[in-house]
């Protein structure tokens, strides 16, 4: 069972932005005009694309997925991002780090518990809390995926522009020119939303991880666990 889950989280975090990406340069195909073509295109696959989809999906996106986590970073600092801070106020969410943990000062550069010790102590303590936890990663690992595959189709779309306007390619008619316009204003919304939800689901993370360390003392457990091992030998 829990390999079936970490496959589903897979799917969700890699493969499918990165399938999402490779259909989205089908907009620089000409043979393509309309947006009902690129929905032919996907409803056409045989099973063994949609396997190639995914794998080759998949790798994209692991690739990617630096970028698009130094991406939402950028946007966000301790709550305090403009853009994000607007969102929060429209809609709700909590994205903002709960403080009051005195094992826990990640602003500064001699953390009182770095985090690599943070995930040891969950995971060896509470494993049932720690893949919650981590439950929350994957979603933000998804979330600020999907932003790059929309920045990206932002990116396919602006380029047909410029195929239009300096190679003459009038393929997609006045019709087609204005439904990109649309597609762009949608994925410029989306990739916000993605952003916010990527920000959000790690910040929920960082508390939940911080108030099961201090509600189960945990750093004492550790202590304490070390004791008896050092006795023992």
């Amino acid at each position: 069972m829990d390999k079936l889950i970490n496959s589903a989280f897979d799917f969700f975090a890699y493969a499918l932005p990165g399938g999402f990406i490779i259909l989205a340069t089908l907009i620089l195909n000409v043979e393509n005009t309309t947006i009902q073509d690129y929905l032919d295109f996907a409803q056409n696959l045989q099973l063994g694309g949609v396997i190639v989809l995914l794998v080759a999906g998949y790798l994209i996106s692991f690739a990617l997925t630096p970028f698009g986590r130094r991406i939402y970073k950028s946007y966000y600092s301790d709550g305090n991002g403009r853009i994000f801070k607007r969102m929060h106020n429209l809609l709700g969410g909590n994205i903002v780090k709960d403080s009051g943990y005195d094992f826990d000062d990640d602003n500064q550069k001699d953390k009182k518990l770095p985090i690599s010790e943070k995930y040891i102590l969950v995971r060896q303590f509470t494993p049932a809390n720690f893949k919650y936890i981590e439950s929350w990663h994957v979603y933000s690992l998804m979330s600020h995926n999907m932003a790059i595959a929309n920045i990206l189709v932002i990116l396919f779309v602006l380029i047909r522009f410029c195929m239009i306007t300096f190679c003459g390619d009038w393929s997609w008619g006045w019709e087609g020119f204005w439904s990109w316009v649309l597609v762009i204003v949608g994925a410029k919304i989306f990739t916000l939303l993605f952003l916010f939800s990527a920000a959000k689901f790690n910040i929920w993370s960082t508390n939940e991880q911080n108030a099961v360390i201090k509600a189960l003392h945990l750093k004492e457990c550790a202590e304490k666990f070390h004791e008896q091992n050092s006795e023992k030998k």
